[in-house]
């Protein structure tokens, strides 16, 4: 498993997620890929001065609001390499963590679909 590039933060993910990258690096591996983490507890990037150079003059929003990425309960996975957009490694994904929700006393994993990666993201309260 890697990690896309330095804007992707970890530090700050719920232990939770562990399970979540555990069975994606498992089910990446199973279909020939190597695992790529896209996203993970970051919230804002920063916006430069147009020469690049300086201190942020602002940030922007990295996901949408109500995003469970800022508070560490949401991963982003690349699938853009699976010949079917990654329909098998979201649907074993799915299984293997709504196998894993059911011994947890409360919440669940929910696994979404997009075009170009699975986002996995950990409802406390389901």
């Amino acid at each position: 498993m890697i990690v896309k590039d330095e804007t992707v933060k970890l530090d700050g993910l719920q232990p939770i997620m562990r399970h979540a990258m555990r069975w994606a690096d498992w089910v990446w591996k199973d279909l020939g890929q190597e695992c790529v983490i896209t996203a993970g507890a970051e919230s804002v990037y920063p916006e430069f001065l147009p020469n690049g150079e300086g201190h942020p003059k602002a940030f922007q929003l990295i996901h949408s609001a109500g995003s469970l990425h800022p508070m560490g309960l949401a991963l982003d996975f690349r699938t853009r390499y699976f010949d079917d957009g990654g329909d098998e490694a979201a649907d074993k994904l799915e299984f293997h963590l709504n196998h894993t929700s059911s011994y947890l006393d409360s919440g669940k994993f929910e696994v979404i679909q997009h075009k170009t990666h699975i986002h996995v993201e950990f409802e406390p309260n389901e």
